[in-house]
């Protein structure tokens, strides 16, 4: 009876446990997510890493940190660079990219935390960085440099600055200050750089005596040297003393640099004005001697010597055709000059063919044409190109004409820009002028036909060393003949 008791019991416990017919409770579901930990809007000098590496944390629904979980950080925006790329959480959940540098521009940059894996709430991670720009690094002269006035005056343009930091971005916010030489006066002598980097003075008034005069331009540890020259004679005319209409082979210096003499009244020299010669056509590059060697640049500026004469170290003449550089006073009433030149192909070493399909008299008779052409150096780089031609003509596999009753001598005149392929013979052809661009290339301008020949069309490209070119015959009788040229030089 006491056993039986017992069981009962034992009984009524097992199923009171056991919920007695109710379902069984489900285990809870376990979510992760995932958030920002460290590293977010910091802000950074461009190019520098910023201070507190970007962080995330991984969590599960109880608030209990996740480790051994990849995560991988990628920049977004802003072009920086990162290094630890990749990172595994650790005993706290957490993950950090090894560093993050930002860009070289200023502005936003962006960096991306994702954690491997999916239905992970907050993934991925975003997080921002402003890129600020550096400490100074060039200061550099943008206008009033180089220019003359009376003693004890103000220079017509005040002297202005950009100030860049070392990726070249404008530092805003800056101080720039300004000092004269001398007893030379500025106004508005300490300015602070605009939203371009732009720093101006309000004026500067030279120094009382004749000579030089230097303003420096002061930004952190950068700084910039403006030049003017005090005189009491006031320049009224420039000439062109040697270097004008000369001719050079293309990417070459004209053989005499071009120079000018600057005058008062009466015609009297005036020594130390400052000069500056400008390349304006033609894309050459004009040279002046510097403290660091020779300085090539589109425009240049040079100060005249004790006979009031400016001359530059050379001027290297641009692509095939007219060339022009200008010499200028800054703040002056005097009127700029001008010198031209003519750029040329090399005459010397040039060899190539020609090849076309012809007809005879415009009858349905074809043939092949060939032409071996060759040169011999021209009386100058910007004079014709003679090419002897030796020319076979085949048709019908006759030999029309070949050998030396067949040579021609054919002109490539590479001046003003343009190139004419000439022949002696104007019964078989004529002269075609042909116009170079400035991007390579050339077609035919115009064309004076010949009785039986409507129209000739010819384009090309050109360099220095060669020249390509397809021709194209239109005859009055509608046949259509096609040659190509191809030349080069050896």
């Amino acid at each position: 009876m006491r056993r039986s008791a017992l069981l009962a019991v034992g009984l009524s416990l097992v199923l009171a446990a056991c919920g007695g017919d109710d379902e069984p409770t489900p285990p809870a579901v376990v979510t992760l997510s995932v958030a920002q930990q460290a590293g977010d809007a910091q802000t950074a000098t461009v190019g520098a890493a910023v201070p507190t590496n970007p962080s995330i944390r991984l969590t599960n629904s109880n608030g209990e940190a996740v480790s051994g979980t990849s995560v991988t950080f990628s920049v977004t925006a802003g072009g920086g660079t990162i290094t630890g790329g990749t990172a595994t959480t650790d005993g706290t959940g957490t993950a950090s990219v090894g560093s993050w540098t930002l860009g070289t521009t200023p502005g936003t940059n962006g960096l991306r935390a994702t954690v491997a894996g999916t239905g992970i709430t907050g993934n991925p991670v975003d997080f921002v960085a402003t890129g600020a720009a550096g400490p100074p690094a060039t200061v550099e002269k943008t206008a009033g440099d180089g220019q003359t006035a009376t003693p004890g005056t103000a220079v017509t343009t005040p002297p202005q600055v950009t100030v860049l930091d070392e990726f070249g971005n404008p530092v805003v916010g800056q101080e720039v200050t300004f000092t004269a030489s001398g007893d030379g006066v500025v106004e508005g002598g300490t300015q602070t750089a605009d939203a371009q980097g732009l720093a101006s003075v309000t004026s500067w008034t030279l120094a009382t005596a004749d000579g030089a005069n230097t303003l420096t331009a002061d930004a952190g540890s950068a700084s910039a040297m403006f030049t003017a020259t005090g005189t009491s004679v006031t320049p009224t005319g420039m000439s062109i003393v040697g270097g004008n209409n000369q001719g050079a082979i293309t990417g070459t210096s004209v053989a005499v640099p071009p120079s000018v003499l600057v005058t008062g009244d009466g015609n009297v020299p005036i020594p130390g004005v400052a000069v500056d010669f400008t390349v304006l056509t033609g894309g050459g590059i004009s040279t002046v001697a510097g403290s660091s060697g020779a300085q090539a640049m589109p425009a240049v500026q040079v100060l005249t010597d004790a006979s009031g004469i400016a001359t530059i170290q050379g001027w290297e003449v641009g692509t095939p055709g007219a060339q022009t550089l200008e010499a200028s006073i800054a703040g002056s009433s005097v009127s700029p000059v001008t010198f031209t030149a003519v750029s040329g192909l090399d005459p010397a070493g040039w060899a190539g063919s020609y090849t076309g399909t012809w007809h005879i008299n415009e009858a349905n008779v074809t043939g092949g044409i060939t032409m071996n052409l060759s040169t011999a150096a021209a009386p100058s780089p910007t004079g014709p190109l003679d090419f002897l031609v030796t020319m076979v003509m085949d048709f019908d596999g006759q030999v029309f004409l070949a050998g030396d009753p067949a040579a021609e001598t054919y002109d490539m005149e590479s001046q003003n820009g343009t190139v004419n392929f000439n022949t002696t013979s104007s019964t078989r052809w004529n002269d075609l002028t042909v116009t170079l661009e400035p991007d390579g290339t050339f077609t035919v301008n115009s064309v004076q036909p010949i009785s039986f020949i409507a129209r000739v069309e010819v384009t090309g490209t050109f360099t220095q060393d060669a020249v390509n070119a397809t021709m194209k015959v239109f005859f009055n009788s509608g046949f259509q003949e096609t040659g190509t040229w191809a030349l080069t030089r050896n």
